[in-house]
């Protein structure tokens, strides 16, 4: 990874930890120019960015995209299961967080990820 997209990289968690939507949206648009709306990079910060201003449409848009290069990528296929969760579309989340645990049974993440959809569960 170059020294530029690192930085962009780095700039954007931090922005993420601050739950700062303002900078990161800045900080997506200057990814956006200097790499390319189609990049990797670019399309995991609309996806965060998009779920964050429940542009549900959106985040599943950018995770899509995401996919059609990097089919197994967990990660994305964590951000789906919490959109599908926000959108309520329980058995889609359920399906793709039991594929995830079973490839990987010791992430905590998918821990919490289970623990939300619980909670998530109309009673």
């Amino acid at each position: 990874m170059s020294d530029r997209v690192e930085r962009l990289a780095n700039r954007f968690h931090d922005a993420q930890i601050e739950d700062d939507l303002l900078t990161a949206s800045a900080i997506l648009n200057e990814t956006a120019r200097s790499l390319n709306s189609d990049h990797i990079l670019t399309l995991r910060m609309k996806a965060w960015l998009a779920y964050r201003q429940d542009d549900l449409v959106a985040a599943r848009k950018a995770c899509n995209q995401i996919l059609l290069n990097l089919p197994h990528d967990d990660q994305v296929q964590q951000y789906l299961v919490l959109i599908d969760i926000a959108d309520k579309k329980y058995d889609p989340a359920v399906q793709r967080l039991r594929k995830l645990q079973l490839k990987n049974p010791q992430d905590k993440f998918n821990e919490t990820l289970s623990e939300m959809l619980s909670a998530s569960f109309p009673r």
